[in-house]
């Protein structure tokens, strides 16, 4: 998906998660970023607590990830000022 980005020069502010359970029961959950991204890492680290949250012993037969809210690349990922601060 970052790629996917990337190559269209975009970044997303909202990842959502897609569940289809075995009975065909379509879930959606969302979650807003702090700022849009770009960044394999950001999206891993924000839906690996999300699917975590669902694993609930359902059986899925589909999980899909995507964002929505898309944006110019140029606002993605704006750099931390504090980081190696400490």
């Amino acid at each position: 998906m970052a790629e996917r980005l990337i190559r269209g020069d975009i970044a997303g502010a909202t990842l959502v998660l897609k569940l289809k359970t075995y009975d065909f029961r379509v879930l959606t959950r969302n979650h807003s970023l702090p700022h849009p991204t770009q960044r394999a890492e950001v999206l891993y680290r924000c839906v690996a607590p999300m699917i975590e949250r669902e694993a609930d012993g359902r059986a899925y037969r589909l999980i899909g990830v995507g964002v929505s809210e898309l944006c110019p690349s140029t606002r993605a990922d704006p750099p931390d000022l504090f980081q190696g601060l400490s």
